[in-house]
């Protein structure tokens, strides 16, 4: 069985291929990286930033570097015209290629899958829009009333429904309100404090859950205490006395 070589971290994919390219000189080397700018700069319509050649062409900006002095000198040795990065891309045309990766995979976009094939970096697309996950969120806002996109919004999930609030949910919309007008019977024994209301105590007085637990199960051993001492000490033998 031959060996298994690992990638040392910051080489070129390019080491991968085959023998025959350790054999290149720099000279060729350099231009495989410019001509995969090229060939980038092709798909995108544009020279691509050094973020995106790195995710597309999973080439290091290491590697880069050791033929080129500047990302820049990169993309002029392939014939193009640098990406100014302080100019992005409008949101229409970021969400719109968004939209058409989603026809495209019949559903929305994995992160990973548009990195395969959309126009531009996902990193771009969520400046303007936010995580990933809310994309189809932000898609939906886009496309409402445009019929052009109605097969796309029919391939995303649908949005999470918002309605009124059970009765029986409404305490963990108001977390403190609910638990703290209960203090009142709590002093008196006649409610009993749960892991969730020491929660919301311990974040309402800036404290620790076990602080409020303990003060029940203290108050529960004291009543314990009072109303069934004597009958444990008549009902259980210690286990001294057993084996004595």
């Amino acid at each position: 069985m031959r060996p298994r070589i690992r990638r040392a971290p910051g080489r070129s994919p390019f080491r991968r291929q085959s023998t025959d390219h350790r054999k290149l000189s720099p000279c060729q080397r350099k231009k495989k990286i410019a001509n995969s700018i090229v060939a980038i700069g092709k798909r995108l319509g544009r020279a691509p930033s050094q973020a995106e050649f790195m995710s597309l062409a999973g080439i290091s900006s290491y590697y880069v570097l050791q033929y080129f002095r500047s990302w820049n000198d990169a993309v002029r040795t392939a014939r193009l015209r640098p990406y100014a990065l302080n100019i992005r891309p409008e949101d229409r045309a970021l969400i719109e290629d968004w939209g058409n990766a989603a026809r495209r995979h019949h559903r929305a976009p994995q992160r990973h899958a548009y990195i395969r094939d959309g126009k531009y970096s996902p990193a771009t697309i969520e400046k303007s829009f936010g995580p990933w996950s809310r994309l189809p969120k932000a898609f939906r806002n886009f496309a409402k009333g445009k019929p052009q996109w109605a097969d796309v919004l029919a391939l995303l999930p649908p949005p999470a429904a918002r309605g009124p609030v059970p009765k029986t949910d409404r305490h963990r919309q108001r977390p403190v309100d609910n638990s703290l007008s209960a203090v009142p019977q709590r002093e008196t024994g006649s409610t009993k404090l749960t892991a969730d209301t020491a929660l919301r105590f311990a974040r309402y007085f800036r404290n620790s859950p076990a602080f409020w637990m303990n003060r029940q199960t203290r108050y529960d051993l004291e009543v314990a205490e009072d109303e069934i001492a004597r009958q444990v000490e008549r009902d259980v033998q210690p286990l001294a006395e057993i084996r004595g």
